[in-house]
């Protein structure tokens, strides 16, 4: 009799046993269900922000109009405005002029002033400011290898928004149109054709000389008949 009784109380224990734990792991399972949906609306917010939040960038592109001129452009390549833009530079740029960069630069001055160094207030998406920095044989000069960090801040509204880092380099515009001004390229030009014409006279002097010629002996019209 107390043998059933006690068989009968393990029973219930152990059903009450595994209610509570299924429960638990009822409770559990919401929790972490509650916090994947919630990780999952933050992100889903995050990544639309950050489709439409201002993105200002810093980099060095060559002028097509002004061959071996380099230029430091600022660009909001986001889809707002970017408000309170400010910029922090590795080492002071220097505006430099030289057609070789073998040779020291013929002319070189701090580029102490403009937007990157008093900020801009606002700038719109796509919009742009370019500063003139030199020109390529001085830069490559002075800079060689070396890269130049700048820094992009800036707000939408009052948020601060995650900063941007830029690299501005010389080196990778070696071997364009950008390390070769005008008439540098044109006695290039001229010495290719001076060498085509070189060989060019090389090859006809290597043909042999024209036989003599045979003058075609002249024949008279048969007479008139009569």
């Amino acid at each position: 009799m107390w043998l059933a009784a006690g068989l009968c109380g393990l029973a219930a224990l152990d059903a009450t046993t595994a209610e509570r734990a299924a429960t638990i792991v009822v409770a559990v399972a919401t929790v972490v269900l509650a916090v994947l949906t919630g990780m999952y609306v933050w992100l889903t917010h995050a990544l639309l922000r950050a489709q439409t939040d201002p993105h200002v960038v810093v980099y060095a592109r060559d002028d097509r109009d002004r061959p071996t001129i380099i230029e430091i452009v600022i660009e909001n390549v986001g889809r707002t405005v970017a408000q309170d833009v400010r910029f922090e530079v590795s080492q002071p740029l220097v505006r430099a002029y030289g057609v070789s960069p073998k040779d020291p630069p013929s002319e070189t001055r701090p580029l102490d002033t403009g937007p990157l160094v008093s900020g801009i207030p606002a700038l719109g998406p796509g919009g742009t400011r370019r500063l003139l920095w030199g020109q390529f044989g001085g830069l490559r000069h002075l800079l060689g290898d070396g890269t130049v960090t700048v820094t992009a801040r800036f707000k939408r509204g009052t948020r601060e928004l995650p900063p941007v880092v830029c690299l501005l380099d010389v080196r990778s515009f070696d071997a364009t149109d950008a390390s070769t001004s005008p008439p540098v390229r044109l006695v290039e030009e001229m010495h290719r054709l001076t060498a085509a014409i070189e060989r060019l006279e090389r090859g006809v002097s290597k043909w042999p000389p024209p036989g003599p010629s045979h003058p075609q002996p002249m024949t008279t019209p048969p007479p008139a008949s009569g």
